[in-house]
Formats: structure tokens, sequence, C-alpha cells
């Protein structure tokens, strides 16, 4: 009888041995799956905020060349016919000041044109690669031609006070209602 005792301790504590073996087993692939699941995590947030960041980049980019463009015009297709032009694409598109990897930025070259409006209309689209993962962001511009409609106040701000200052504040001031970056999205 002593014989059959020992064996069946030998077959419980196998048995024992084998469900923690399981647990600690287990418990090492959950550990593991949850730390592939929180670096997916972090690394989609992260391409996400450089995704955004670049086309923030963009949008200072074109906020720049935009006011540029209207301390260098002084009418509606002196203003349209700069957008038509290669340099503006390649100002706006410029972020290597920015310590940014792995970003790429595209911006289509069909810049519509709105006569009816006075609207130029665009996206951005930035592009994000980091070893075999990707993402794309897409943001919508949209710059009202300040010349379209509201020449005439323009001009009759400008007769009211003959300062060389104003025309400068008047134009800065317009800078942030003309241009419009909206409709952020993944693609």
């Amino acid at each position: 009888m002593q014989h059959n005792n020992k064996g069946s301790i030998l077959v419980t504590t196998l048995i024992i041995f084998s469900i923690i073996l399981t647990m600690v087993m287990t418990c090492i692939g959950l550990h593991y799956t949850n730390s592939n699941i929180f670096n997916l995590e972090y690394k989609e947030t992260d391409m996400t905020e450089i995704g955004y960041g670049a086309i923030e980049i963009v949008n200072s980019n074109i906020l720049e060349s935009v006011q540029y463009i209207l301390k260098n015009t002084s009418n509606k297709d002196e203003f349209n016919n700069y957008f038509l032009g290669n340099n503006f694409l390649i100002e706006i598109k410029d972020i290597t000041k920015s310590e940014l990897k792995g970003v790429s930025i595209n911006v289509p070259s069909n810049i519509k044109i709105d006569n009816t409006s006075g609207t130029l209309e665009f996206k951005v689209i930035s592009d994000v690669v980091d070893n075999k993962y990707s993402k794309k962001f897409q943001a919508s511009v949209k710059i009202n031609n300040p010349f379209f409609n509201s020449v005439k106040d323009f001009d009759e701000n400008l007769k009211e006070d003959k300062d060389d200052n104003v025309e400068t504040d008047i134009k800065e001031y317009n800078i942030k209602e003309i241009v419009k970056v909206y409709d952020y999205k993944e693609i």
C-alpha cells in the first residue's frame, strides 16, 4: 500500500507542477501580448502626432507664403497667379527645418480656383513611414482671395489713414481669415 501512496503523491505533484507551469506560461504570454499591443498603440499615437504635426508645419508655410503674396500683389489676378506656379508648392511642402523623420508631404498640383467665389482649394497629405508601418493624413486648405469681394472695403480703409503701417496691419489681420485649414483626417 505504501508503494501506491508514493505513486499517487508523484502523480499529484506532477499535476500541480503542470498546472503551475501552465499558469506561468499563460502569464508570460499575456505579458508579451500586452507589451506588443502597448507598443503598437504607442507607435500609432506617435505616427498620428507626426503626421498632423507635418500638416501644421505646412499650414505655417502657407500662412507665410500668403502673407508674402499679400505684400507683393495688388489685385485678384496677381493673387491667383502666384498659386499656379511651382514655387508656391515647393515652399509650402518644405519641412526640412523641422526634426520630423520619416514624413513626406504631398500637395496635389491641381489647385482649384473658383472664380465665382474667389477661393482656391487644395489638399495637403502627409505620409508617415516607420519601418513596416505607414499612415497617411489629409487636410483641406481653402484660401479666400482678399481682392475678390473686399477690394472696395480694403481700399477705403487704406484711404482713411495714409500711414504706411496701416496697410501692413490690415494685411496681417486678414491673413488669419484668408487661410482656412480644416477637415483633418486619416486616409
